[in-house]
């Protein structure tokens, strides 16, 4: 779970208790967090924040200069395969597990919120002021 002030939250037993976690970021907002697998986790926030654990949340690193824009929800469609959303119609796709990333524009100026992926192929993208994005070919 994450939030305001560079929150995050860990649970070990299905949600019964949460630690504070340890965050890098202490004045950003906190916006999602997706796990690829039972080690490897990315949380996205406000600024252009994209941390990244390799020990199941226990410690976070913060990307460096990845944008400045605010990063909304992450979605991964196996464990190399990923996609961020953010402000002013960023899309930002990996091919190798968040190692590198490479910016995509969609032709909206709203704030893109989540992204969601069924299979490789089928996903949607929501954002501000009702904006629902579909994809059937696995991009935008």
């Amino acid at each position: 779970m994450v939030g305001e002030k560079g929150t995050i939250f860990r649970t070990d037993d299905g949600g019964l208790t949460w630690v504070r976690q340890k965050s890098p970021v202490v004045y950003e907002v906190l916006s999602d967090v997706y796990f690829i697998n039972e080690k490897e986790g990315f949380v996205t926030g406000s600024w252009g924040v994209l941390l990244k654990t390799l020990d199941g949340g226990e410690n976070w690193m913060a990307y460096e200069d990845l944008t400045d824009v605010d990063l909304g929800g992450v979605c991964f469609v196996d464990e190399s395969k990923g996609i961020l959303v953010g402000r002013y119609g960023n899309l930002f796709y990996t091919s190798d597990k968040g190692v590198t990333w490479t910016i995509r524009r969609v032709d909206v100026d709203n704030m893109l919120m989540d992204v969601c992926f069924s299979d490789p192929n089928h996903g949607f993208i929501v954002g501000s002021h009702g904006i629902i994005l579909r994809t059937t070919t696995g991009g935008w």
